[in-house]
């Protein structure tokens, strides 16, 4: 498998795996983070293998390279090219945007709509949705 390949692969699996938690991956005070409380983790968290992490990859965006390593060695891809560095900041500001509980219902005007069915309806453009629904059907989000 090819390195675009790989990536693309690696962030379909990832928007799944943050459908699948059911939430947004935040700390303790309600801010973002590649790891967060009971086990959930950001779009590009997921593709940051644990021997990959460490907690000063807190607080850097997608884009700072420190990030981006650990993302590339973690997949076993190379160096990012500006395109695909510009998909995982889209992915990551798709995590960051969307609320749970009632940040969903106040940032969609009050509907009853599901955090899944907000995060599968506000995919990034790259990311086909069929794929993503399917993995998230079958519950395979990572491997």
């Amino acid at each position: 498998m090819d390195d675009d390949t790989k990536l693309r692969d690696a962030m379909h699996r990832a928007a799944a795996a943050v459908i699948l938690q059911g939430s947004r991956s935040v700390d303790k005070h309600g801010e973002c983070v590649y790891r967060g409380t009971e086990g959930r983790k950001c779009a590009v968290g997921h593709m940051i293998a644990d021997e990959h992490y460490y907690a000063d990859l807190e607080g850097r965006p997608s884009h700072n390279s420190e990030v981006r390593a650990a993302a590339s060695a973690s997949l076993g891809v190379g160096v990012l090219s500006l395109q695909q560095i510009n998909e995982l900041q889209f992915l990551q500001e798709w995590h960051d945007d969307v609320g749970d509980g009632e940040g969903i219902r106040s940032s969609v005007r009050h509907t009853t709509e599901s955090f899944a069915d907000w995060k599968l309806r506000t995919l990034p453009y790259f990311i086909d949705r069929a794929l993503v629904e399917r993995l998230v059907r079958e519950g395979r989000a990572n491997g």
